[in-house]
């Protein structure tokens, strides 16, 4: 199983319940939403990165970790696109992990739910043109 990956870097984290504390990020590749705000608008990209397996990333991350390390976080683009990638990385390979998601994919959130420790779940708003169908995304429509 492969999945893309826009980056992986090592850095504190700046946001949430973690502020403060070392993490290996990894950032997937693509997301299921346009907000106009992204800070992060190349991982939005399917396309964009290189593509790893579970083998490969956990060699990278291991080759980022620092003695202050915490955790990973999981971000993107978003990572729950990548939820099958996601759960067998970490049935093989474990890690504390953050989840860091915009929370428009509850069954792929479902998967992950006994295996991540932390979940940074961003609502989006329309108002930030995240969707074109809000009422359609959370009314089942």
């Amino acid at each position: 199983m492969k999945t893309r990956i826009s980056e992986i870097f090592s850095s504190i984290q700046g946001e949430g319940k973690l502020i403060g504390t070392r993490q290996v990020f990894v950032r997937f590749s693509g997301c299921n939403l346009n907000c106009n705000y992204c800070d992060t608008p190349l991982s939005r990209n399917p396309d964009y990165g290189n593509e790893f397996d579970i083998n490969t990333l956990n060699k990278e991350i291991k080759r980022l970790i620092t003695p202050d390390f915490h955790s990973i976080s999981f971000t993107g683009g978003e990572p729950l696109l990548h939820a099958d990638f996601i759960k067998s990385f970490l049935e093989k390979y474990y890690f504390t992990s953050m989840l860091e998601t915009n929370g428009s994919l509850p069954d792929e959130l479902a998967k992950l739910a006994n295996l991540v420790e932390y979940v940074s779940l961003d609502i989006k708003l329309p108002e930030h043109n995240a969707v074109s169908n809000w009422d359609d995304l959370f009314l089942g429509r």
